[in-house]
């Protein structure tokens, strides 16, 4: 049995929000593991279905329960209970719900005890993850404020990795190129997942892309920016992920294309959110590039485009 997302504020099960690009907003989902309340972003939330049968896979972690198959595609079926630790608070499985998503081009599928609403937020009611090793600290996006209430954000994509992956980051460092003068881009990244944040850092450095500065947030890097463009040294390229507290990419890269002084400078979007569905919000705030996390290959072959330009005596 399939359940359409709920709406907040007034739950109707049929009914959903729909936002504009670049308003700095998002959609939250609101569920339950061992009694506890987590959200997870809208945008990589398919469907809620109620709790499929799994086939066990041999070779995957406890918290994996296995593959099951719903509209043709298979998908890895993962129980946060064991992930994060906890007991359930309803000890019947039937009744529990399956939350299906797509991010980075991938579908799986995430046992939840019950769900309960979606609510909108501003990326400013959204506080950045503490940073620290313990699991369930580790596995959060952000903490939202809804309310009197802090709900934990779970990075669904850092558990996806960490159990079906193994831990291991599919992102590779790109091959350095002899046709391109890499040392002239000036290139500014927003990213607030310090695990992508090393991988971003590693892939640029390996790739002859030694002038980068890094940011943890949207609004961090718009405040690089304003005292940029009062000092001088703006970047010649922007690369931002989509999914940020304070402020996410498509309002940065919408204040980016808007200011005078910045209009000029290339943005890219790097994030695990962009489909085919969704390409013509980052278009509609102005991007000049897109590309779907992990393909930082990607994001080099545009770099190199632009640092051509500027060998050309053209701007990037």
């Amino acid at each position: 049995m399939t359940t359409s997302l709920p709406a907040s504020p007034s739950k109707n099960p049929t009914e959903r929000i729909l936002l504009d690009s670049g308003t700095n907003e998002l959609e939250i989902l609101v569920f339950e593991v061992g009694g506890q309340r987590y959200g997870v972003n809208v945008a990589k939330v398919r469907e809620v279905i109620m709790r499929a049968q799994a086939t066990p896979t041999p070779g995957q972690g406890p918290a994996v329960r296995g593959m099951t198959r719903l509209r043709g595609k298979v998908l890895t079926v993962i129980d946060l209970h064991t992930y994060l630790g906890v007991a359930p608070a309803n000890p019947d499985p039937a009744t529990w719900r399956l939350i299906v998503t797509e991010f980075n081009g991938l579908a799986a599928a995430f046992d939840v005890e019950t769900v309960d609403s979606i609510y909108r937020l501003s990326w400013n009611q959204i506080l950045p993850a503490p940073e620290t090793t313990d699991d369930n600290t580790a596995a959060a996006t952000g903490i939202a404020e809804i309310g009197e209430e802090l709900v934990m954000m779970l990075d669904f994509e850092s558990i996806y990795d960490g159990v079906a992956q193994n831990g291991t980051p599919r992102t590779l460092p790109a091959a350095s190129s002899t046709s391109v003068d890499r040392s002239r881009l000036r290139v500014w990244s927003a990213e607030d997942s310090s695990f992508v944040r090393q991988g971003i850092e590693r892939a640029l450095t390996e790739s002859g892309y030694h002038d980068h500065r890094i940011f943890d947030n949207g609004r961090e890097l718009w405040n690089g920016l304003v005292a940029a463009s009062r000092q001088g040294g703006l970047p010649d390229v922007i690369m931002s992920d989509i999914e940020m507290a304070q402020m996410d990419g498509l309002h940065l890269c919408k204040r980016v294309k808007e200011n005078e002084a910045t209009s000029h400078v290339k943005f890219l979007l790097y994030s695990s959110l962009i489909t085919e569905q969704t390409r013509h919000k980052s278009e509609r705030v102005g991007a000049d590039a897109q590309v779907n996390k992990p393909k930082i290959e990607q994001v080099i072959a545009h770099f190199d485009g632009w640092a051509q330009a500027l060998q050309g005596g053209q701007a990037a």
